[in-house]
């Protein structure tokens, strides 16, 4: 969920309307990148005035990101599609 706040949050470039895409509140999405930043101990997002943008290790983390998430993604859709063929 991190990874997808952090994706979500560059794509928008915006704490309010990335929480409105992620269905959460703009305080829940602040904070799970603020988790996110302490965990991997740097800061991933410059905040703007009116934007927000990624550091140079927020873009990195970004790609690996996006991998993760695609990966998770396809996890997910094999093991639907296993199950639907053991039902079937």
């Amino acid at each position: 969920r991190l990874l997808r706040n952090a994706i979500a949050l560059a794509e928008y470039r915006n704490f309010a309307r990335a929480a409105q895409e992620l269905c959460i509140s703009q305080p829940t999405l602040t904070r799970s990148i603020q988790l996110l930043e302490a965990r991997l101990g740097c800061r991933l997002f410059d905040r703007k005035s009116r934007t927000v943008l990624p550091t140079p290790v927020g873009e990195e983390m970004l790609k690996q990101a996006r991998l993760v998430v695609a990966s998770s993604l396809a996890l997910e859709e094999g093991i639907r599609q296993y199950q639907d063929l053991e039902e079937g």
